[in-house]
């Protein structure tokens, strides 16, 4: 009687749905929920019930909620977008992290789509023009800038490091694009963005790479979602396979560096010179103006004929713009002291997300145990979140 009184009324499928989502094998859950391979076949096969035990752990070990692993039947989930990892000829494979990281985007991108079928007001509408390859990606770079408030003055004028990304990347949430950023082994997926036309765009970058890498991969990812063609990426030097990636990434150098703008620079500074008195150290100055790493400056001085230094530099611009510490993961703003629950959530999420969800309880579209289960936090924390996410949206926008 008791072991009936203690047994969870799940649906086997579910939960074995929730565990091939979280990237888990049956031994590695087994091990996690601290019981036995056939238990937990016999559980997903329909032939045991779940105790309040094992559930409160796949609770933990799976990363979902209560209500999720109640849900009557399988939800749908999506496949990982098109791999455009391709470096030297190798196709690295997903980590389980990264595979998570794309699920829970999808699975993002998908209810805050269906909050906006709702109420389409809560959220701005993506406005990227359509591109292809054979378009010169300057030309398209600077289509796209120009729908940005941000001036050069604004861009130069920001924050070194951390504070300038945080700066672009609620310039691109306001553009309607969802920005999300989750911790990736570094070597695996610097980014990967998410859009099939219909449902809103989702771009991530991965929180253990630098602040100049990650600036350099939202756009990287900005230039994905104009040719319609989401993926993954490294999105660095020496891709090969597909153009699609150079060509991203030309675009992101131009975005960042508008050509005419870096040509007056080079005049100011008197740096018109030949190709081979061209130094590093002219390079990294003319980079700190423009508040991108050496590798994007040199993208651009090469791209605009100024010099063809990238070409002898651009492997050791590349390593140096790794993060200092080689660990696979670490916290979004390479904090790892222990923050609240809310605050790892409005870094994670970015407010974009954030304020759907939100707004969309206070227009009754939905109640907060609906919020809570969406965003995976307590109803409580609820408010805490609300005025996180409003100061963060305050604090990162670019000053006039």
């Amino acid at each position: 009687m008791s072991k009936l009184k203690s047994s969870i009324p799940a649906k086997p499928e579910v939960l074995r749905w929730a565990r091939l989502f979280r990237g888990l094998s049956i031994l590695e859950a087994a091990s996690e929920l601290s019981t036995t391979e056939d238990e937990l076949s016999r559980i997903e096969g329909g032939n045991q019930p779940v105790t309040s035990d094992i559930f409160r752990r796949m609770k933990s070990v799976y990363r979902q909620t209560e209500s999720a692993l109640l849900l009557p039947r399988t939800p749908t989930d999506l496949d990982a977008p098109q791999d455009f990892r391709t470096v030297r000829g190798v196709t690295p494979t997903l980590s389980r992290d990264t595979r998570w990281a794309i699920r829970i985007a999808r699975r993002m991108q998908r209810e805050v789509s269906d909050l906006l079928d709702e109420v389409p007001e809560l959220f701005p509408s993506a406005d990227i023009t359509a591109a292809t390859i054979s378009d010169d990606p300057e030309d398209a770079a600077s289509v796209e800038r120009a729908k940005f408030p941000v001036s050069l003055e604004a861009q130069r004028n920001a924050p070194l490091h951390m504070s300038s990304y945080r700066s672009w990347r609620a310039a691109v949430q306001e553009r309607g694009i969802l920005v999300l950023q989750q911790p990736m082994p570094w070597g695996d997926c610097r980014g990967f963005s998410l859009w099939d036309g219909e449902q809103v765009p989702v771009i991530v970058v991965n929180s253990s790479d630098t602040a100049n890498g990650r600036i350099f991969t939202l756009f990287h990812e900005y230039a994905h979602l104009a040719l319609r063609s989401a993926g993954t990426c490294i999105a660095g030097p020496g891709t090969d396979g597909e153009s699609v990636e150079p060509w991203c990434n030309r675009f992101s150098a131009a975005f960042l560096v508008p050509k005419n703008e870096l040509i007056g620079s080079i005049q100011r500074r008197h740096l018109v010179q030949p190709d081979d008195e061209w130094t590093v150290n002219q390079v990294r100055n003319l980079a700190r103006e423009f508040r991108v790493s050496d590798l994007v400056m040199g993208i651009r001085l090469k791209e605009t004929g100024v010099t063809a230094l990238y070409e002898r530099a651009k492997f050791d611009w590349y390593w140096k713009d790794q993060p200092k510490s080689r660990r696979v993961i670490h916290s979004g703003d390479n904090d790892l002291k222990r923050e609240p629950a809310e605050q790892t959530l409005a870094r994670s999420l970015g407010f974009g997300a954030i304020k759907v969800v939100l707004d969309s309880v206070r227009e009754g579209v939905i109640d907060t145990g609906d919020a809570a289960d969406i965003l995976g936090l307590e109803s409580s924390r609820l408010p805490d979140l609300d005025n996180l996410t409003s100061e963060h949206r305050q604090r990162d926008r670019f000053a006039a």
